[in-house]
């Protein structure tokens, strides 16, 4: 039996990353390279090219897609939503005539169907504010990931500054769930999206949960005017 994020997603995956990409008007494409550029900053991966990477909440994989392409690896994209994951793997491989190297996984992010030091690197874009116990799914990251290994996560997040929060507020709780519904078709999960992004912990509050669960060198970088936030760890 599928969860309501699960139907959600199922509804809407033919206009998600349309809907993405206009919403974030077209900033989504750089937000993701700016994460991706962040696996491989540890001396250890000599040759990115032979490596394995995982990519968790995929969804359409265009940041499985995006390590990929930067690195020649081979990523292993897993998602909750089997609608979402043919989607993304119909689309994809026509997108360019770089001979991606991506499999894809239906399973969820909270008990991952791998071994313990599996990966090199794991990534998560857009999808940590979905997964109901957040900390049980950075647990089984850094189970999975080898030793020396990086976690990137890319999130929404909300601005601090005086100016541009009373703006960005209105604008998710009164923009966005309409702009959303009018391209996707259905507005409840931009109401869903707008209610989670102002939810869901950020910044120090959300380095102390990686922290918990074993994930050193944590940081975090706010991008576009805190818009959204890219969040490291090493293991």
């Amino acid at each position: 039996m599928k969860s309501d994020v699960q139907e959600t997603f199922a509804r809407i995956y033919k206009r998600y990353d349309l809907a993405n990409t206009i919403l974030s008007g077209g900033r989504d494409a750089t937000w993701r390279k700016n994460a991706v550029s962040l696996l491989n900053q540890t001396s250890r991966i000599k040759n990115p090219a032979s490596s394995l990477y995982l990519d968790l909440c995929t969804g359409t994989g265009r940041l499985a897609y995006e390590t990929s392409k930067r690195f020649g690896s081979q990523v292993v994209g897993l998602d909750f939503s089997e609608e979402m994951l043919r989607w993304g793997a119909r689309n994809n491989s026509r997108i360019s005539n770089i001979e991606y190297r991506i499999s894809n996984v239906l399973s969820d992010a909270q008990i991952l169907p791998f071994g313990d030091n599996n990966f090199e690197g794991v990534t998560i874009g857009f999808g940590i504010r979905n997964i109901p116990d957040v900390q049980r799914a950075l647990l089984e990251m850094y189970r999975v990931v080898k030793p020396g290994g990086r976690a990137i996560i890319l999130e929404f997040s909300r601005p601090e500054s005086f100016l541009i929060k009373p703006f960005y507020h209105f604008y998710l709780r009164n923009l966005l769930p309409w702009i959303g519904g009018f391209i996707a078709g259905e507005k409840a999960p931009y109401d869903y999206l707008a209610r989670t992004i102002w939810d869901f912990p950020i910044y120090e509050e959300f380095l102390h949960l990686m922290k918990e669960v074993g994930w050193s060198e944590v940081k975090y970088s706010p991008l576009t005017f805190g818009i959204v936030t890219v969040y490291s760890g090493r293991k």
